[in-house]
């Protein structure tokens, strides 16, 4: 058992490898990690767990290594700063990844999840679905690393597959949730394999029209120029992106571009973006793993104006003042968790006391409807 190890035990924690992928099951760990000096660590939620049993050496990692990648993918690791794989253990699949620190390799198995999840089951409010019918434009799913984009991606292709005969193009590095065609035509890709480039994937899905392109990679800003001329010539374009708030997915866009090109870019945005939607995991009060958190950004006149005149900094309050159409910050969203017992008092108190109307009651919260104007 893993219990029976110890700090100071001197077995080899590879006899308990399997041990170790057990307990981060019963738990329901979202990843392991693996590094020397340290004890395994499994996140739980959005906790951060050392396991109390003996550190890991030099000879344990090489044990994880060999167990996880081939000897041909050991061999590249030695010439690449990190390297991706899949991996299936006692009937679970993860995503697991080697990477080179000032410690040694760092190796973390991130779990897979093959159920594609609907969007009552990630308590997205239900204004999105206006933002699914768009014919054209952008919408942007943000989030920190883990936060569950690609989950709502899923749910998101998962409910116009079902309500829609659309044809949809997909991009993924890899592909870990496979979308079945249902109404829809779909076509799944892996950018690593199946293009050169993101810039050369969106223009090569271009020339079969589809309706709609997804895109979930890791570096989506390297085709950018891509992605928004797709959105402006009848292409509904759905990316995933590593932000923390509307203001920062437009900045980054922005700054994506040389200085002389930001105003033709600002011009764009305003006309193109159709939405944003930022999610935060919190920790749900029954233990029962995550919840998500939402700021939810729409394309009214106001955005529109501070994205053109360079005022970004006023979108949180355009957000926030502009809930009766539909928006939703990040604030409302937790008081709303709260309001309904998914998350504790302390947990909301906390990511509510940097918000600009943190004075306004925990029991205040209204969910608007969906907005009245078209996009």
């Amino acid at each position: 058992m893993l219990s029976s190890i110890s700090g100071t035990d001197t077995c080899k924690i590879f006899m308990d490898f399997n041990s170790i992928i057990s307990y981060a099951q019963r738990h329901n760990a979202s990843d392991i990690y693996f590094i020397e000096n340290q004890p395994p660590i499994v996140k739980i939620g959005t906790d951060i767990n050392k396991l109390k049993v003996a550190v890991l050496t030099q000879e344990d990692i090489v044990n994880v290594l060999s167990n996880i990648f081939t000897v041909e993918q050991r061999q590249d690791l030695q010439n690449l700063p990190h390297f991706d794989t899949s991996y299936t253990v006692l009937g679970q699949e993860y995503r697991a990844r080697v990477e080179q620190t000032v410690s040694g390799p760092c190796v973390s198995l991130k779990t897979v999840s093959k159920e594609v999840k609907n969007l009552q089951d990630l308590f997205i409010p239900s204004v999105i679905e206006k933002l699914l019918k768009i014919k054209d434009g952008l919408v942007i799913i943000a989030g920190t690393t883990g936060a569950g984009k690609t989950a709502t991606l899923g749910a998101i292709v998962s409910y116009i597959n079902n309500q829609d005969t659309k044809h949809i193009v997909s991009f993924h590095d890899p592909v870990l949730n496979p979308y079945p065609s249902s109404r829809s035509f779909i076509i799944q890709k892996d950018i690593t394999k199946h293009a050169t480039s993101l810039e050369e994937a969106v223009k090569s899905a271009m020339q079969v029209r589809p309706d709609i392109i997804c895109i979930d990679i890791k570096e989506p800003l390297k085709g950018i120029k891509s992605i928004l001329y797709a959105a402006q010539m009848n292409h509904a374009v759905f990316v995933t992106l590593d932000a923390s708030s509307s203001v920062h997915v437009l900045s980054m866009i922005i700054d994506a571009f040389p200085p002389e090109d930001r105003e033709g870019v600002r011009k764009v945005l305003a006309s193109h973006v159709k939405g944003i939607i930022v999610q935060q995991p919190l920790n749900r009060q029954d233990q029962q793993g995550v919840i998500p958190a939402y700021e939810i950004m729409l394309n009214t006149n106001e955005v529109r104006e501070a994205i053109v005149g360079n005022r970004l900094y006023d979108i949180p309050l355009i957000i926030g003042a502009q809930a009766t159409q539909g928006m939703v910050s990040m604030s409302q969203s937790v008081r709303n968790l709260y309001q309904r017992g998914l998350i504790t008092e302390d947990l909301a108190k906390e990511h509510l006391q940097d918000s600009h109307d943190d004075e306004t009651p925990l029991s205040f919260f209204e969910f608007s409807g969906y907005i009245d104007s078209e996009f």
